[in-house]
């Protein structure tokens, strides 16, 4: 239809004018949207419809008249004017509704809309240009060569039609406002009967505005919680939706699936076929026995695993590509052997598309569905419903304008730049554009002198933040330390010297050293009820720290050279490229500064001391003298005196754990990507960033879900020994895997097992030793993720369970954060020495390139041995008592 316009110079602006077209029908309705709802509140239902219903059908056929750009945008947006009064439809769905049916109705709503969506396409594809299409039929037609987009106009127009007669004749006001009882005035005297109203509800006439509340009287903390839920859920949808053809047809180099128009089809059809079934079935009866909260929380929840899986189906479409040398996977045949390599992962891979399609649209239709309701259950009154829908509608519209151009923009960038997941660090660029680097063999070693300085600095003062904390209190020790990073980390961004740089990040390394205040903190703010959750927030926050800093480094570092037509001019940016980052990551910490100065209050709360009795200072005891005195804030314990039995024995515990997971995580990546005559697995990136991101998967699922319950049924110090227990067998089975990965590659003729296996069958003994590597070397990363969780986030809880008052909580955790940071330091420096020497070597087991595993595991079953000493003490979080005599 564009195309047909005069507006149209050069085929590759049809794809403007044409989203031009859509935007101004999207636009003009989310104007409009906010006015019809109040409308039905004041006239009724009924005319409103009825006027909508009128607009719609005359703009429509006028649109299919339209000759010129100009008269099809102009006609286009007046139909989307009258469209905005779709809201009024959920009013009058609530309204004839009550709580046995409302489920089942409301979930008419979207299945009408996916049926007209879908008819409406099929009607505009067939029918449009009839003379051209059916000569036969419309040839001798000269209204239709005129207009030859009016036939398909004036075909769905009938659904218009018919919806205006069945509301003129059958469709009655659904707005019927309950007639109040008058009240008894008392027009001589200020005498109050029995019969007299406390408050007065006068009759209201119908068509009458209501004495209701405003607009912003609404907006309860309750509603704009359910609207703000509305408006981020669709925007997600709206970018899904937008970019998922787009993805799917995405070349595999390019992230994308290499999917051709038809597969893309198929892949859509097959997970909508569900929608019915979901929307007439399933769901009224989800709905009706769980209730409409926990069906939309069930739906937000299973669609996140969604949107993070979906990319990674990616690899799998880029590996399937790589089989069939020189072909895309667009022109890729139907394999003719479903048992080989090619046909197992082609079927692997439509498997788990459809899965997580149907998944996606389960998700969609509980949540989109209950929000309706929600917004519907919520509204205060029947005159506020309309006005209710309304303000859910221009949110949900708003989103349906936005969320297009959001992931089209992102998608076009991420391409471009082609950015590895999550982001690139610019750290060994930074330091390449020092002059210090004069070999870039160099590189390496500077970039880790600049990150071990950062480690170094903050581990040196966490013991005496800790202390500190416990003198001033937590607030001040916080505040100074945030102030101190904010300043730090802004003056790291003006780096252009090596010197700079090393000195900023370890004086920011100075300041982070308070991170162990934010743990005496969460302990005291919380109690046995709720502390293993609260504590379990702490390395969950770590993670999406580690994930965002990286993501805001990857895309701000150098401004001036990647956004030249933005920041090209800016000359502050071209002298210090690094500093954007460094501005932005400081914005979080400015807001903690921010909250911290107006809404943290201190949480060491210390009891007053209750005076010494005269008679004591002579020694003279009294009957009120008390049996123990307790100690002020001035006569706190020394920090050897904190050192109990089970105290060193936790801080031990803690210190060969953390050694030993510091080991792993620097070794892994070494262990995967050597090959398999070194002692390795022979993986390439793509194959250790895929074992690395299946097993991080869990790790939001265990922090926040499974560990609370377990805290909850088994203990503090049972989870601890579980979870050491746990990672013991992982850490000496993981290098065994070496040998698998060994005979996989004797099958392929010394070739990395990742990169070949083409015309292998995965019944071969080569497939199947490849599939069986594969589900064991993840069965071992999950069982040490799991060990890892419980191990880590209880041993936090131990300590400060086992802190014998309060005002020493900080001094405790000082030292559990001083040895932490150590043994960062000390692990990949051990590590790194032992592998190589290892593989040097060439020794007989246990010194052979098992080494560094099986020190690791050795020291977790150390660890888990000093576990089983503990006390089940160690459970009850103590405080806040009086100090405890050494055990």
């Amino acid at each position: 239809m564009v195309k047909g316009f005069d507006v149209v110079k050069n085929p590759q602006d049809v794809s403007f004018y044409a989203g031009l077209l859509l935007s101004s029908y999207a636009i003009c309705q989310a104007i409009t949207i906010m006015y019809w709802g109040p409308l039905s509140d004041r006239i009724g239902r009924r005319p409103t419809l009825l006027m909508g219903l009128t607009g719609d059908l005359a703009t429509f056929v006028l649109f299919g008249l339209s000759k010129s750009y100009k008269w099809a945008i102009i006609t286009r947006s007046l139909n989307g004017l009258f469209a905005g009064n779709s809201a009024v439809v959920k009013s009058v769905v609530a309204e004839i509704s009550d709580d046995s049916n409302r489920p089942r109705m409301m979930a008419l709503l979207p299945l009408m809309w996916n049926i007209g969506a879908v008819a409406g396409s099929a009607i505009g594809g067939l029918l449009a240009d009839p003379v051209s299409q059916y000569p036969s039929i419309f040839g001798r037609c000269e209204l239709f060569r005129t207009f030859p987009y009016l036939l398909p106009c004036l075909v769905g127009s009938l659904t218009t039609t018919f919806g205006l007669v069945v509301g003129l004749f059958k469709l009655k006001e659904t707005l019927v406002i309950e007639p109040a009882v008058p009240d008894v005035v008392i027009q001589e005297t200020d005498i109050a009967t029995e019969t007299t109203h406390l408050v007065s509800t006068a009759p209201q006439q119908h068509g009458e505005p209501l004495p209701a509340q405003s607009m912003l009287s609404l907006l309860t903390p309750t509603s704009k919680f359910v609207m703000a839920t509305n408006v981020l859920m669709c925007l997600a949808i709206a970018m899904g939706d937008q970019i998922y053809p787009i993805f799917a047809a995405s070349a595999p180099a390019d992230g994308g699936l290499g999917f051709s128009t038809r597969d893309i089809g198929i892949s859509l059809s097959v997970s909508s076929v569900a929608v019915l079934y979901l929307q007439l079935v399933a769901y009224p009866k989800l709905a009706h026995k769980y209730g409409a909260l926990t069906c939309c929380q069930m739906g937000l929840k299973i669609m996140t695993p969604f949107f993070f899986a979906m990319p990674f189906l990616s690899l799998l479409s880029s590996s399937i590509e790589n089989m069939i040398a020189g072909k895309t996977f667009m022109r890729l045949p139907m394999p003719t052997d479903w048992m080989s390599f090619v046909g197992f992962e082609y079927c692997m891979l439509w498997i788990l598309l459809i899965g997580l399609l149907l998944v996606r649209i389960t998700g969609n239709v509980l949540a989109f569905t209950s929000l309706n309701l929600l917004v519907s259950n919520i509204a205060p009154s029947k005159a506020m419903l309309g006005t209710m829908n309304s303000m859910q509608q221009l949110g949900t519209t708003g989103m349906w304008i936005a969320g297009p151009l959001i992931s089209g923009t992102l998608w076009s960038w991420s391409i471009k730049h082609s950015l590895p997941f999550p982001f690139n660090s610019h750290l060994v660029w930074m330091v390449e554009g020092f002059d210090i680097v004069k070999n870039p063999e160099d590189v390496p070693f500077y970039a880790g002198l600049l990150l071990t300085s950062y480690s170094l600095c903050q581990a040196i003062p966490s013991m005496y933040w800790g202390v500190l904390s416990d003198r001033i209190g937590r607030r001040p020790a916080l505040l100074i330390g945030l102030a101190g990073d904010l300043a730090t980390f802004v003056l790291f961004g003006l780096s252009k010297s090596f010197t700079w740089a090393i000195v900023t990040r370890s004086l920011n390394g100075v300041f982070a050293g308070n991170s162990a205040v934010v743990k005496s903190v969460v302990a005291e703010i919380s109690d046995d009820s709720n502390r293993p959750r609260m504590t379990a927030l702490l390395p969950l926050m770590w993670n999406i720290g580690v994930v965002a800093g990286s993501a805001v480094g990857g895309l701000l570092a150098d401004p001036a050279n990647q956004y030249p037509s933005i920041f090209g001019r800016c000359e502050i940016f071209r002298t210090f490229p690094y500093l954007l980052p460094c501005l932005v990551g400081s914005l979080t910490t400015a807001m903690g500064l921010f909250v911290g100065l107006f809404k943290l209050k201190e949480t060491l709360v210390i009891p007053p001391v209750a005076a010494v009795p005269e008679a004591q200072e002579n020694g003279a005891a009294t009957e009120s003298t008390p049996l123990v005195v307790q100690q002020s804030p001035e006569q706190q314990q020394s920090m050897l005196a904190l050192l109990t039995p089970t105290c060193r024995r936790v801080l031990t515990i803690n210190v060969l754990m953390c050694l030993a997971i510091s080991m792993y995580y620097h070794i892994y990546s070494m262990f995967a990507a050597s090959p398999p005559r070194d002692g390795g697995l022979g993986f390439n990136t793509q194959g250790i960033g895929i074992s690395l991101a299946i097993s991080g998967l869990v790790v939001i699922y265990l922090q926040l879900v499974a560990y609370p319950k377990l805290v909850q049924k088994y203990g503090t110090l049972r989870c601890c020994q579980i979870g050491l227990l746990g990672m013991v067998p992982v850490f000496f089975a993981i290098p065994f895997l070496s040998l698998l990965s060994a005979r996989v590659e004797q099958f392929v003729a010394n070739r990395v097992p990742v990169d070949l296996l083409v015309s292998q069958s995965w019944m071969s003994p080569a497939g199947l030793e490849y599939g069986m590597l594969w589900i064991l070397l993840l069965a071992l990363l999950l069982a040490r993720m799991v060990g890892d969780i419980l191990a880590f986030t209880s041993i936090n809880l131990i300590v400060s369970n086992i802190t014998p008052t309060k005002t020493t909580l900080g001094a405790m955790n000082g030292m559990q954060q001083f040895s932490s940071t150590c043994t960062r330091i000390i692990g990949p420096m051990l590590s790194g020495t032992l592998w190589g020497w290892s593989i040097k070597h060439k020794m007989v087991y246990p010194f052979n390139s098992h080494l560094v595993w099986v020190l690791c595991g050795v020291l977790i079953a150390v660890s888990w041995k000093m576990a089983m000493a503990l006390p089940s003490s160690v459970n009850v979080f103590a405080s806040g008592h009086l100090p405890r005599s050494r055990q």
